[in-house]
C-alpha cells in the first residue's frame, strides 16, 4: 500500500513537472504563457489598441445565413461578423495584399480571397488559407471573383494577362476554373487591346451561362464584354456613350439582376447604363451624371428594383435603375464594394465599413473590432492632471487617410479629431509634454 502511494506521488510530481516545464518552454517559445492575453503590460506582449477601421476592399454576404460577413483589407487581413456587421473578428492573416473575397453559397464554409497573383481558399470560415494555383505570368491585382451559383466548382476571376512581356502589352483577362480552383484557364476578351485591366467579372444568377466583365482597355476607354456560354467565347458589348464625353471613360462595376435574367447595370465614369436585353443595347440614365473612381452597383435582391450605385455621395434608385436620388449621406471614402438586404446597407471604403439600416438615407461606422489601419505617426502622453487626460495616457494617432485620433484612456478608446481631406495624409504630429493639448501636424499638400 506504501509503495502503490509512492509511485501515485512520483507520478503526480511528475506530471506537475513537466506541466512546469511545458509553461516555461511555452514562455521561450512564445513569449508568453497561456494567460498572457489577461496580462497586457507582461514584457514581450503586444495589445493591439486601435484605432479601428482600414483600408477595406472588399465585402460579402453569406446567402445561407444573411447576418455572416466577410470583409478583406488591402493588408492582408480577413474578418468576420456573426452579427451583420455590427462587431467583427479577425479571422486569417494571409499576408499579401487582398482584393476581393466570395462566399460559395452553396457552402458557405468555404471562402474564397483574391489577392495580386493567387487566389486563397478556406474551409473553415476564413481561419486558414490554402494558396490555389493560378496562370502563369498573370496579374490579377484589384479584379474580382465571381462563383456559378449552379455550380460552385465554376470561378470567375477578372484581372490582366501579360501576353507580350517584352512590349509590356496586357489585355483584359478573365481566369476561369471549373474544379474548385485545382486548374485555370485564362480567356481574353480582347487579346489586342493593351494596358488594359479587368475590374468585374459576374455570373446572372438567373442564367448561370450569362457572364459579364467591364474594365478599361486601350486609351483608357471603358470596355464591357458578355459571354453566353459560361464565359468560352466573349462578346464586346461595349455602349459608345460610355466614353463619348471625354474621349476616354472607365467602367468600374456590374450588376445582373437576379429576378431577371436580361437586365443588367454597369456603373461607369459618367453614371449607370442599364440593359433589358442581356447587353444587346444599353440605355444611358439621366442620373447619376458622375460615379466616384472605383465605386460599386448593388442590387436589393429582396426587391431588385432597388439599386444602390457609387459611394460619396451614394445613389439610389427605386424603379430598377431609370431614376435615380443623390444621398448626401455623409460617407467620405472611395467606395470598392457596395452589399444591400433590404434596408440595411453595407459600404467596404479606404477608411472603413459604413453600415446604414435606413435604405442609405444616414450610415454609421461599422468597424468594431476591425484593427488594420495605416498608422503615419504617434505621440504618446503619461498621466497627467487636466480634464482631457482623465487621469491617464494620452496618446494621439495620424492614419492614413482618415485623419487624426486621440484616446483619452490609453488606447481604450479612440475619438476621430476632424477631416483633413484637403491637405489628405498627415505625415508627422508633434505635442509639447508640458501641454498636451497642443499639436502640429505636417501633412502632404
Amino acid at each position: 500500500m506504501i509503495k502503490e502511494k509512492g509511485f501515485l506521488i512520483r507520478g503526480l510530481m511528475k506530471k506537475i513537472v513537466i506541466i512546469i516545464l511545458g509553461a516555461f518552454c511555452g514562455v521561450l517559445l512564445f513569449g508568453h504563457g497561456p494567460a498572457a492575453a489577461d496580462r497586457p503590460n507582461q514584457v514581450g506582449v503586444w495589445t493591439e489598441l486601435g484605432p479601428q477601421g482600414g483600408d477595406i476592399t472588399s465585402i460579402a454576404r453569406n446567402p445561407k445565413a444573411p447576418s455572416e460577413l466577410y470583409a478583406v483589407t488591402r493588408s492582408g487581413l480577413v474578418f468576420r461578423s456573426a452579427n451583420n456587421g455590427a462587431s467583427w473578428t479577425r479571422r486569417a492573416a494571409v499576408g499579401v495584399d487582398l482584393w476581393d473575397v466570395a462566399i460559395d453559397p452553396k457552402s458557405p464554409s468555404t471562402i474564397y480571397a483574391l489577392a495580386g497573383y493567387a487566389l486563397y481558399k478556406s474551409v473553415n470560415k476564413g481561419g486558414t488559407f490554402t494558396k490555389l494555383p493560378f496562370v502563369d505570368d498573370t496579374y490579377a491585382t484589384e479584379g474580382s471573383i465571381a462563383i456559378d451559383p449552379s455550380n460552385t466548382k465554376v470561378i470567375y476571376v477578372s484581372g490582366i494577362c501579360i501576353y507580350d512581356t517584352t512590349a509590356g502589352k496586357e489585355c483584359m483577362a478573365v481566369f476561369k476554373t471549373v474544379n474548385g480552383g485545382k486548374s485555370w484557364t485564362v480567356k481574353k476578351p480582347d487579346p489586342t487591346s493593351y494596358s488594359a485591366v479587368g475590374y468585374d467579372v459576374v455570373v446572372s444568377p438567373k442564367n448561370p451561362a450569362l457572364v459579364y466583365a467591364c474594365g478599361v482597355g486601350a486609351n483608357y476607354k471603358a470596355q464591357v464584354f458578355r459571354s453566353t456560354n459560361r464565359g468560352e467565347t466573349w462578346k464586346d458589348v461595349t455602349p459608345g456613350f460610355m466614353n463619348a464625353t471625354y474621349g476616354y471613360g472607365y467602367a468600374y462595376a456590374i450588376a445582373a439582376d437576379p429576378s431577371n435574367a436580361g437586365r443588367a447595370f454597369v456603373a461607369y465614369m459618367d453614371g449607370v447604363a442599364r440593359t433589358s436585353n442581356s447587353g444587346t443595347t444599353w440605355e444611358k440614365q439621366v442620373s447619376p451624371a458622375h460615379i466616384y473612381p472605383g465605386s460599386g452597383i448593388a442590387i436589393d435582391k429582396s426587391a431588385s428594383n432597388t439599386l444602390y450605385a457609387g459611394g460619396s455621395p451614394l445613389y439610389k434608385s427605386t424603379d430598377g435603375g431609370k431614376n435615380w436620388t443623390q444621398y448626401l449621406n455623409g460617407v467620405s471614402a472611395l467606395v470598392s464594394k457596395l452589399i444591400v438586404q433590404g434596408k440595411t446597407l453595407h459600404i467596404a471604403s479606404n477608411i472603413g465599413i459604413f453600415n446604414s439600416t435606413d435604405g442609405g438615407a444616414a450610415f454609421a461606422p461599422g468597424d468594431k473590432g476591425i484593427l488594420a489601419v495605416t498608422i503615419t505617426s504617434f505621440v504618446f502622453h503619461r498621466a497627467v492632471s487636466g480634464a482631457l487626460e482623465g487621469g491617464t495616457e494620452t496618446l494621439y494617432a495620424a492614419v492614413s487617410p482618415n485623419g487624426l485620433f486621440r484616446s483619452t484612456n490609453g488606447g481604450g478608446a479612440w475619438t476621430k479629431l476632424g477631416d483633413f481631406e484637403k491637405t489628405h495624409i498627415i505625415g508627422s504630429l508633434a505635442s509639447p509634454r508640458s501641454n498636451p493639448r497642443r499639436v502640429y501636424l505636417s501633412c502632404f499638400g
